[in-house]
């Protein structure tokens, strides 16, 4: 096992889905020839790895186009935490902010949405969203009156539905 580069700063009681997951997007970091900070914080339902690149230009690169690296960086990680079983606790990754700045857009796209939905009466359809994406639309209406969400089919065909009609309640993710 790869020990810590750097002890876990800020972090309570890390258990040892964390501490693997930290260990191994360092691993990886190293592998791709990325210098970077990793910071772990645990919660009692998720483990945020937050990603500071040492240097402005590789934080593109971690990202990728519409978060697809950082979406595969963090498919990885969990695959090699979890050796196949079930995370015990959804593992998120984090590259400069880029989490919190998506959540934003997400929800400003929205709440546009949500008022065209409803002043419509119509359906709204989102395709191609990725699970964190369509749970993050799906609790920023989870609360808005006059609309609700839901997703419909499976795999890569899933999408998100915006409602006008109904009580702004939220279904499924």
């Amino acid at each position: 096992m790869i020990e810590p580069e750097a002890p876990i700063e800020g972090a309570g009681h890390v258990s040892e889905l964390g501490r693997k997951a930290l260990e191994t997007l360092r691993r990886l970091l190293e592998l791709s020839f990325i210098p970077a900070e990793v910071e772990l914080t645990e919660a009692e339902d998720h483990i945020l790895l937050e990603v500071f690149p040492k240097e402005e230009g590789d934080v593109g690169l971690l990202v990728g186009r519409d978060g697809e690296t950082l979406q595969s960086y963090q498919v990885v990680v969990t695959r090699v935490v979890t050796r196949g079983g079930e995370a015990r606790k959804p593992i998120n990754i984090d590259v400069a902010g880029y989490g919190d700045q998506r959540r934003a857009r997400l929800e400003q796209l929205a709440d546009r949405l949500a008022e065209t939905a409803r002043r419509r009466g119509i359906e709204i359809r989102l395709l191609g969203m990725n699970p964190a994406d369509r749970r993050n639309v799906h609790m920023a209406l989870s609360r808005a009156k006059g609309v609700s969400t839901h997703s419909e089919d499976e795999g890569i065909a899933r999408q998100l539905v915006i409602s006008g009609a109904g009580g702004g309640e939220q279904r499924d993710g």
